[in-house]
């Protein structure tokens, strides 16, 4: 210890003490921790960013002139009640309707009461690097339940004790960021494009029935469209939309495959059932 000898005069009101303050050393376990961060970055490397971000769908300006968000998909199913299966009427848009009753697909208890075949099936947006099925990976699904969508009003005569009239769900959705039905609406994907560096896609869709345990696939134009042939088609122009991915807006469009045009504004997205000729 260092010994100090002051000598203080009548006048002196202070002291000064000689003893060294040093700041040099101030923060170096901070430093520290920033030199064994870097070196596990440097050894390990630095882990990917699997944070995804949330794509609502691109605005669009409708009949009115006001901003709109919504997207609407209308799908089809084939009535083998009436035009039959052995063999199936391709010939006439009037064999596909947009309903689950009319054709048959449930029943109108199903739809009424909610049971298990109804509410167990859904319709399944699988989202491709490709439209080609040979090397084509999928990346992302979408899933749309039947309890969604809007109503239509029929006369059900299955119930014993009466005619009952009544709303019931069909499938034709409306999906919204505002509103009841928004299960299918955002797309999610990751925020750093370092590890897939993607923004387009291609949509296939599939309904999977609860009461068959089947998927159904869906073709984008009716087989009504075709001549010829019913099983001679091109698979990536029948079986595909073009999803789009705005990673600086965090939006997404659906295009056409052949022409890049919007498909998803003011009109709905129609997809219809497949039916394989038999």
């Amino acid at each position: 210890m260092n010994k100090f000898r002051f000598k203080i005069s009548n006048n002196q009101q202070y002291i000064n003490i000689p003893v060294q303050v040093d700041f040099n050393h101030y923060g170096q376990d901070e430093d520290i921790d920033v030199f064994e961060q870097k070196t596990k970055e440097e050894i390990v490397g630095t882990p990917p960013d699997f944070d995804v971000n949330r794509y609502g769908h691109s605005g669009y300006t409708d009949s009115n002139g006001y901003l709109a968000t919504s997207i609407n998909y209308q799908f089809y199913f084939y009535d083998r009640v009436l035009f039959g299966t052995n063999p199936p009427s391709f010939s006439t848009a009037a064999a596909w309707k947009n309903s689950y009753v009319q054709t048959n697909t449930f029943s109108d208890r199903d739809l009424y009461y909610y049971l298990n075949p109804f509410t167990k099936s859904f319709f399944k947006l699988d989202l491709y690097d490709s439209p080609y099925e040979r090397d084509q990976k999928i990346y992302l699904t979408i899933i749309i339940p039947t309890q969604q969508g809007n109503t239509e009003f029929i006369s059900a005569s299955s119930f014993s004790y009466a005619v009952v009239n009544f709303d019931v769900k069909k499938p034709d959705f409306i999906l919204d960021s505002v509103g009841a039905d928004k299960e299918g609406y955002y797309l999610y994907w990751l925020r750093s494009q370092k590890i897939y560096d993607i923004d387009t896609f291609y949509m296939s869709i599939k309904f999977f029935n609860g009461r068959t345990g089947e998927f159904v696939r869906m073709m984008k134009k009716g087989q009504f469209t075709l001549s010829g042939s019913y099983t001679d088609f091109n698979p990536e122009v029948y079986f595909y939309d073009k999803v789009v991915l705005d990673h600086k807006n965090q939006v997404y469009s659906v295009l056409d495959v052949v022409t890049n045009a919007r498909i998803d504004t003011t009109s709905p997205i129609k997809w219809y059932e497949y039916v394989n000729p038999q």
